[in-house]
């Protein structure tokens, strides 16, 4: 006989005495004397939780792949409209099935490290191009204009002056180039994210500067479309930051595997406007009950093994029942017209047990209390072949035998069940 000491609410510590094997007492509470019982639980199993850290991790993998495809064809796309577009070589290292789930999140880190690179070296070549790009039409464009309009005479005048003021002409030559590489700059420093009407607006102040009369006016109309361009990298920098949060809420979603989430991410990739702070309330409220679901699934699976392997019938596919219906039924053998109803809460991470009548059974409070009592005779050892299993439990409710009548429940699908025994006797014979 071993002993545990444990600590009551008023800070005194008791003995209780506990066999080597199953015991009727638990934390304290004299197992054989309790009739209706609650508990809440916690899911502890390395295994089932490694499981869960390994399916995450891949998803994650797997999100960074699609995104390094759309890089790509962004980098694409750019080069039609731009030019070669150099691209640095990326790829998503793929894992074994047997990889675990630390691997798989040092992969996922490495990964997402590599692609914020290659996406800042794209973007870079992208805002060169288009700044190269548009210094070019614009050039093209204004000496283009200056050959329609430029008469015999206006040359003829130009070339007289060019001959007898070179220096003079040459200090010109600077300024203007000195101009158009002042324009370029500028351009070059546009987010690459910046609109149509941007660029549009930015050509146009660019090709006022060109056509400056005066350095002092150009050098004025410099500063102002350094500063416009610096006005949109700025609007567009927090549109970037608010879409990173919304793609980062996004990814999370798709690793939640519900209903709710997928109808979330269909409104958000509809959405021409999306709120980030609400829309992490959103996310956070369903990852927590994609946990609880999970967590739910995994306590009735470890209830529906411990109840078997104590001897009671447990009818296929009861995980699912106890989880979707909230309650599912057991039964013994040794009871007819009597069942353990196991009760999953949707709330809290809770699971009761109770005694119920099945159907039209008769019954008497003698037998109830029996009944009763020796599931109070099995439930120590349900406690712990759960907790080797993984999962612990904490008793929050019991009762006495008989204290509460026994509840009523009707035959599942309105059909007498059919029993082990049945099935035998109703076999053909050999």
């Amino acid at each position: 006989m071993l002993r545990r000491a444990f600590r009551s609410d008023s800070g005194q510590e008791r003995l209780i005495a506990r066999p080597n094997h199953a015991s009727k007492r638990l934390i304290g509470v004299d197992l054989t004397v309790s009739g209706p019982k609650g508990a809440n639980f916690r899911v502890v199993s390395a295994a089932e939780l490694e499981r869960r850290a390994v399916h995450t991790a891949r998803l994650r993998l797997e999100r960074l792949s699609r995104e390094r495809e759309l890089l790509f064809a962004e980098a694409h796309a750019a080069e039609l409209v731009y030019g070669a577009i150099l691209a640095p070589p990326l790829s998503i290292h793929s894992a074994s099935e047997k990889a675990s789930s630390s691997d798989l999140q040092l992969l996922a880190t490495n990964a997402e490290r590599d692609l914020a690179e290659a996406a800042g070296q794209i973007h870079f070549a992208i805002q060169l191009a288009r700044s190269q790009q548009l210094i070019s039409t614009l050039t093209g464009s204004l000496a283009a204009e200056a050959v329609v309009t430029k008469t015999d005479t206006y040359e003829a005048t130009v070339r007289n002056e060019l001959q007898s003021a070179p220096a003079q002409t040459s200090i010109a030559m600077e300024r203007s180039m000195a101009r158009a590489n002042g324009v370029e700059r500028a351009l070059a420093r546009m987010n690459c994210d910046a609109t149509e009407q941007d660029v549009k607006r930015v050509s146009d102040m660019a090709r006022s500067i060109l056509q400056a009369d005066t350095e002092g006016r150009a050098d004025l109309q410099l500063r102002v479309l350094q500063d416009e361009v610096m006005q949109i990298n700025v609007q567009q920098s927090e549109l970037r930051s608010k879409r990173a949060v919304i793609d980062d809420l996004c990814c999370r979603l798709e690793m939640v595997d519900s209903d709710d989430a997928k109808a979330l991410l269909a409104r958000v990739d509809g959405a021409a406007e999306m709120d980030p702070e609400g829309l992490q309330a959103e996310v956070v409220t369903l990852e927590r009950e994609a946990i609880a679901l999970a967590d739910r699934q995994f306590a009735m699976k470890v209830t529906a093994e411990c109840l078997s392997e104590l001897g009671y019938e447990v009818e296929p596919g009861f995980e699912t029942v106890a989880v979707e219906a909230g309650s599912g039924l057991v039964r013994r053998t040794i009871w007819p017209g009597y069942a353990l109803q196991v009760r999953a809460s949707v709330d809290r991470a809770d699971v009761a047990f109770n005694i119920v009548r099945i159907g039209k059974a008769s019954g008497s409070d003698v037998r109830d209390t029996e009944v009763e009592r020796q599931f109070c005779d099995d439930f120590a050892q349900f406690v712990e072949s759960a907790e080797a299993r993984g999962l612990k439990t904490n008793l929050t409710r019991h009762e006495p035998p008989g204290a509460i009548p026994l509840q009523t429940v009707a035959e599942p699908d309105g059909q007498k069940r059919v029993t082990p025994a049945m099935r035998t006797a109703s076999l053909p014979e050999q």
